[in-house]
């Protein structure tokens, strides 16, 4: 039990803490000199969430043993104190909490839970349903290699603990804030992700918390402003995908970080400057690169660097020219082995992350398709009674044609739940509403956050 508290406690530790104080002065430098745009908004919400949440996930998050034994002895066993001081600010924070605990036998339910959330977070949506309405201002002037995003873990909690709010909606009867919930969720993932990959892969990763929540409510979904829900999914895949806006920023950040690079190499301390890449390439190819750079005459390493960058500018722009055509066309397959050469070896890892990003951003695109699907039959059943039979009955031939796999949805409906699926694509296999568990859905990119 002491191991799995101390899971718990960790996890809550990772939210309380957030942001660390050099972080929070890159925020408030790198984003909120920019005006009050939607993005500063989103930031206080994630900062507002905090405080307003932490003491309902201490008490929640802390398993009952642990907090039993709390209950029964004021002083604990110096091992227990010792646990507990190391994860939280004070042994009292915790004790404090117990208070806001539901009394009597049993241990909450996950409404109860879901209630707590939402009890506490109307400041922190009101601040969201306020950025909603600003002009979307970029959230930095400028993004280099020493660019931190303390601010994306949060926003995917934002949309987590959004999704409990709608739950609580539907659990009380009010479909039509529910719906409303989605709604204004959607147009905030939507103003989060169009800036750089990261941030898009943050996109992504809601897009599917939003998804998730869809299919398991579907039945609940009003008819009153379901047609507008639709067009504004219709509309966050309208156009050129997102990803390419984040391309172009990604350009600027792979120029900022090899530059960086190449200045550390005519430094005093040049080995120093190539440790950050030990993990990221595999060693039979790093080493003797490694060795090689360091070796090279300064004229011969900056025309070297020179290589690399218009390789890469021309890489992402035939990369970006695939992105403009039908999905199907996209190269979402692992790029082939390159000639060889070191500055092959350098591109290797930045290439493979981008491909990875477009096969996401394909899904999300494909889901975003499904969920249209998905309530259109659902507005379909409003409109007649019961759901369509079969695509036909509600879509013409083209929508009903998955441009990934160019292949038609498939639909079926049992048990009153509607389920559309891609065919099976060669790299991404078959697609749906709810996407499969990945072994790191709870993390972004080493955030501090562990979602409950």
């Amino acid at each position: 039990m002491v191991c799995m508290a101390s899971v718990a406690i960790l996890g809550l530790v990772f939210l309380t803490t957030g942001i660390t104080p050099q972080e929070k002065d890159s925020l408030q430098t790198n984003i909120i000199k920019n005006g009050k745009g939607a993005y500063e908004d989103y930031v206080l919400a994630g900062e507002r969430m905090r405080g307003s949440i932490a003491s309902t996930l201490i008490s929640y998050n802390s398993l009952g043993l642990l907090l039993e034994g709390l209950k029964r002895s004021e002083q604990p066993q110096k091992s227990d104190a010792y646990f507990l001081k190391s994860r939280l600010e004070t042994l009292e924070t915790l004790k404090a909490a117990l208070k806001s605990l539901p009394s009597g036998p049993g241990w909450p339910t996950s409404l109860d839970y879901d209630q707590a959330i939402v009890k506490n977070f109307g400041p922190a949506w009101s601040l969201i349903l306020r950025g909603n309405q600003k002009p979307r201002i970029p959230s930095r002037s400028r993004v280099d290699s020493s660019t931190l995003f303390p601010e994306l873990a949060e926003f995917k909690l934002l949309t987590n603990f959004a999704m409990r709010k709608a739950r609580i909606e539907f659990a009380n009867g009010n479909a039509s804030a529910a719906l409303s919930t989605y709604r204004e969720t959607y147009r905030f993932i939507q103003r989060i992700g169009s800036d750089t990959l990261i941030a898009r892969l943050v996109t992504i990763s809601c897009e599917a918390i939003l998804f998730a929540e869809i299919e398991r409510n579907l039945i609940s979904v009003p008819s009153s402003g379901l047609s507008a829900f639709i067009a504004d999914l219709r509309s966050g895949i309208a156009g050129v995908p997102r990803l390419i806006d984040c391309l172009t920023v990604e350009k600027e950040f792979f120029r900022s970080e090899v530059s960086e690079v190449a200045n550390k190499l005519e430094g005093p301390d040049a080995a120093s400057a190539l440790l950050e890449f030990d993990d990221e390439i595999p060693p039979e190819e790093w080493q003797p690169f490694r060795a090689a750079l360091l070796g090279m005459p300064t004229s011969e390493r900056r025309q070297f660097f020179k290589t690399v960058l218009m390789r890469h500018d021309s890489e992402l722009q035939a990369f970006e020219s695939k992105l403009r055509e039908p999905e199907g066309n996209w190269p979402l397959s692992e790029p082939p082995p390159r000639p060889s050469g070191y500055a092959s070896t350098f591109l290797n890892a930045n290439a493979l992350a981008v491909t990875g990003i477009a096969r996401m951003e394909a899904e999300t695109r494909t889901r975003t398709r499904i969920a249209i699907i998905t309530l259109l039959a659902r507005e379909h059943a409003w409109q007649h009674g019961t759901y369509p039979a079969s695509l036909k009955d509600f879509l013409s031939e083209t929508a009903s044609t998955d441009p990934l796999t160019n292949q038609p949805y498939k639909y079926s409906v049992a048990n009153g739940a509607v389920v559309v699926k891609t065919a099976a694509h060669p790299v991404l296999g078959e697609i749906s509403l709810r996407r499969a568990p990945r072994s790191d859905s709870s993390a972004v990119d080493g955030d501090r956050v562990i979602l409950p």
